[in-house]
């Protein structure tokens, strides 16, 4: 809904009392904020394993065969890798894959545009999987 309505804000200008209700204006933004959200979800596969039923209901580590302590391992790499990162690629990485959040939403709050934002995802999922690899060669 914040976003519909900050959507809402930014193109007040472009609403015309003509076209018909404010409502149907503001309803149509907030259809397109879901969908656009929707969208961004579906381009990303699930990280969570909660999703799974037999792992929701046992609390175990997926079916995989990661265990318990391998993800921690996993989990502390990641986070080492991370703070190897420039901060603003380290920023739009996490906010964008880690917190799910949509491009255009973490650029509204960079106060950068949403090309910026993808291209920051991209240089710095690049210089994670580097470091990452490099990691795993070493061990």
């Amino acid at each position: 809904m914040q976003e519909a309505l900050l959507r809402g804000w930014r193109a007040c200008a472009s609403f015309d009392p003509a076209g018909g209700p404010l409502l149907n204006w503001l309803l149509v933004i907030t259809r397109n904020v879901a969908v656009d959200l929707v969208k961004a979800r579906l381009r990303r596969p699930a990280v969570s394993s909660a999703s799974h039923p037999d792992t929701a209901q046992s609390g175990a580590a997926p079916s995989s065969g990661i265990s318990e302590m391998d993800l921690l391992l996993l989990r502390a790499q990641l986070r080492d890798a991370l703070t190897q990162l420039d901060a603003h690629h380290r920023a739009a990485v996490v906010e964008t894959i880690l917190r799910d959040r949509a491009t255009v939403e973490v650029a509204a709050e960079l106060s950068i545009p949403a090309g910026t934002v993808r291209t920051r995802v991209h240089y710095g999922l690049r210089r994670l999987r580097g470091l990452l690899e490099a990691t795993d060669q070493a061990a």
